[in-house]
């Protein structure tokens, strides 16, 4: 598999999980919107699309003929969450990110930053290689196996995570 399949592949994944375990502990998700300072008629709504949006942005990323729609919408959510970052230090309080609902435990901070950036470039990577992935070519064991390499460094991500927590 080529690292432009990889990449649509490791994105969708890490959207997709995002947006089921925000769904999942939404009450929370929603909670850390309105300590962001959106007004509580709108926390919801923002949530909802936050959630739509990272599952339309997860299926997009995966099929050629919407790829680059799917890379719009990842821009428009790590913009929304490279804000929320912003306004959260800015504010000096401590807020729960939320981002992966409550697999992780993380402070909005640099180190989110950090992650947004790196999904950032991966998806600038997507949008600026327009020639064909034709992810659904490959064989049935070769995208077993990438989908087994993307689980696995999400995987280590959040035992670093949870590792880092019980460390403080």
């Amino acid at each position: 598999m080529n690292t432009l399949a990889l990449t649509q592949l490791f994105l969708s994944i890490v959207f997709a999980i995002s947006a089921v375990t925000k769904m999942v502990s939404f009450r929370e998700f929603e909670d850390t919107i309105r300590k962001l300072g959106i007004p509580d008629r709108y926390c919801s709504v923002a949530g909802i699309l936050i959630v739509a949006g990272e599952l339309a942005a997860a299926v997009l990323v995966l099929w050629e003929p919407y790829r680059q729609w799917g890379g719009i919408v990842l821009l428009l959510l790590l913009g929304s969450f490279t804000w929320a970052v912003w306004k959260a230090m800015r504010s000096g309080k401590k807020l729960e990110c939320n981002c992966f609902g409550e697999i992780t435990s993380e402070t909005l901070g640099l180190k989110t930053l950090v992650r947004i950036a790196v999904l950032l470039s991966l998806n600038l990577y997507l949008l600026l290689h327009m020639n064909s992935t034709d992810l659904f070519q490959y064989s049935f064991p070769e995208f077993v196996s990438a989908l087994a390499v993307c689980i696995g460094i999400l995987l280590l991500y959040a035992l670093n995570s949870a590792w880092m927590k019980w460390r403080h």
